[in-house]
């Protein structure tokens, strides 16, 4: 793309932005738009992967998908880093989906619902997103109806310390919810 990069930069891009070569275009073609003399440095990086700050959270649901804690963690410490006040309630807004699809497959599991379409239809997921459900089911299978209650617990317990309601005000909340995510959705 002819752009200069500094001192650790493309280091620093990989960091933030993970290995995949779609988003690392993606980000390339963000700086060099933002780049007026092709030259990128540090803070420039800093700019534009804070307004791609929906891969953050993408980055961090697939670690702690994958069941690798410390890539979520790595991904869940960049993410305060870049957006100390709006990252939270983005990731949190992402755990609260997953987690609310899975107490919503453990409804329909529990009213006898078994039609593949119907299912989905419980989940709010569309036809298209069919391709999500065996994970849901295996990670509902692991652990249970009462342990998609307990992550669901654990989701409004960290929305209650992020939006000020409890004692703490630290990043321990979602670092414990990071690592009762990784540890559901271990293979």
């Amino acid at each position: 793309m002819g752009l200069r990069l500094g001192s650790g930069v493309a280091k620093r891009i990989a960091a933030r932005m993970g290995g995949h070569p779609g988003i690392l275009r993606r980000c390339l073609e963000v700086l060099d738009l933002l780049a007026d003399d092709r030259r990128v440095e540090a803070d420039l990086v800093d700019k534009a992967t804070f307004r791609l700050g929906e891969q953050t959270a993408f980055a961090w649901s697939k670690a702690w998908q994958g069941g690798s804690a410390p890539q979520a963690l790595a991904t869940l410490r960049q993410a305060l880093e870049d957006d100390p006040s709006g990252a939270p309630l983005m990731l949190l807004g992402q755990a609260r989906r997953e987690v609310d699809r899975l107490c919503r497959l453990a409804d329909a599991r529990r009213l006898g619902v078994k039609n593949r379409n119907d299912i989905l239809a419980a989940l709010g997921m569309g036809p298209n997103m069919a391709f999500l459900l065996d994970g849901y089911e295996r990670v509902l299978n692991r652990i249970g109806p009462e342990g998609a209650g307990r992550l669901l617990h654990l989701v409004n317990q960290t929305d209650l310390d992020l939006k000020g309601m409890a004692i703490s005000r630290s990043a321990t909340p979602l670092l414990n919810l990071t690592t009762a995510l990784c540890r559901a959705w271990a293979t």
